[in-house]
């Protein structure tokens, strides 16, 4: 299992317990929560914007989404940080993350950990 900047691979082995299935199911809650709460990142109330940062901060964070995590933090902290170049690369990352999460599951499957 290659190392991969996107995700803590040990952290997600770790709580999934090395279950593909488990991770396919940690995923799709993952883009749920990603689905249903990154539209309040472009809010113009910053408010808004701040929960929404932080529900997904701690969604990526369970999850071992690292570099998403971060994004997140970082627009937690600083709600007026979500201009649309940011929101840009955090589509980018999402999907990235989310190739390297099932990437990491065919992994499991073919090989376990």
């Amino acid at each position: 299992m290659s190392s991969h900047p996107l995700v803590d691979e040990p952290r997600i082995v770790e709580i999934t317990r090395g279950d593909p299935a488990l991770l396919k199911r940690f995923t799709g809650l993952l883009v749920e929560t990603l689905d249903s709460s990154t539209p309040d990142l472009a809010s113009p109330d910053p408010t808004v914007r701040n929960r929404a940062a932080h529900r997904l901060k701690g969604a990526c964070a369970n999850l071992g989404a690292v570099r998403l995590r971060s994004h997140f933090e970082r627009l937690e902290a600083d709600p007026a940080a979500g201009r649309p170049e940011t929101l840009a690369r955090i589509e980018a990352d999402r999907s990235a993350t989310l190739d390297a999460l099932a990437e990491l599951a065919r992994d499991l499957e073919t090989r376990g950990i």
